[in-house]
């Protein structure tokens, strides 16, 4: 199985000859950290693209990359409609609800109710003391790309011994939608967002503990919208997952860069 990290929460999954985006966003500014040498129309050709919710990190270049050429989109019933608002032809999307599941063939995936994390008045303090300049730009992006109902996205690899990949979105699981997911078979590799929290590197590692992969995948934690965004120090995080007992394995992706797990 080949991972790729786009950057922000967004990911190139390939096995068996088939291959799903996750939240693909890579219209990142040339201040962006780390650099990304690849855009939108350079993203190769996909089976499906999944989404974990409307926010525009997410789901701005959706729209762009399904149709070159042509690939399903599966997500919300309200990012749906912004998806079609801004291009997509409606013909290539699938609504779905938590617990429904698809079968690509050697890749099923399945979806689970999850929540966008809570921002917290220390971040968002900063953060307008940081960017105050550029917030009456990116008041039409925030209002037009609405987040929806949060996704969470299991990838069963039905031809690698059913290996289980669990992407999140976003790190504001409630207990109850966590619950949903350790009832389900322990995850292989998990993928979890450090952004939008002054504690973020805490909330993540809990999830990490309670979820128990054999091996996490940080993301999320660039800065992919400066000065909105920041880079995230996630060196609290590792040394959390590195205490872990059960042990769980650390990977930090390159960005852009395939790489074989």
């Amino acid at each position: 199985m080949q991972l790729t990290w786009y950057g922000t929460a967004g990911f190139r999954i390939e096995t068996a000859g088939q291959a799903v985006l996750i939240d693909p966003y890579l219209t990142r500014s040339a201040a962006a950290r780390p650099h990304l040498a690849i855009g939108p129309a350079d993203v190769r050709s996909a089976d499906a693209i999944f989404v974990s919710h409307g926010h525009f990190d997410h789901a701005l270049d959706v729209p762009q990359i399904a149709s070159q050429p042509r690939a399903t989109v599966y997500c919300s019933a309200t990012t749906a409609r912004t998806l079609a608002r801004h291009g997509l032809d409606r013909r290539q999307i699938r609504v779905v609800t938590p617990g429904a599941r698809f079968d690509l063939g050697a890749i099923t995936a399945q979806c689970f109710a999850a929540s966008h994390v809570r921002f917290d008045l220390r971040l968002i303090a900063v953060t307008l003391k940081r960017a105050l300049p550029q917030i009456p730009a990116l008041i039409r992006p925030v209002l037009t790309w609405p987040a929806g109902p949060v996704l969470a996205w299991r990838f069963t690899m039905t031809e690698e011994d059913d290996r289980i990949v669990q992407h999140m979105g976003s790190a504001g699981c409630t207990r109850e939608e966590l619950a949903r997911l350790q009832d389900e078979r322990q995850p292989d590799v998990l993928m979890v967002p450090l952004q939008g929290h002054t504690r973020i590197c805490q909330i993540a590692a809990r999830i990490v503990a309670r979820l128990a992969p054999r091996l996490v995948i940080p993301h999320h934690h660039d800065d992919s919208i400066p000065p909105i965004t920041h880079r995230v120090d996630i060196e609290q995080f590792v040394d959390a997952v590195e205490h872990l007992t059960p042990p769980v394995e650390l990977k930090q992706l390159p960005m852009g860069t395939p790489v074989t797990v």
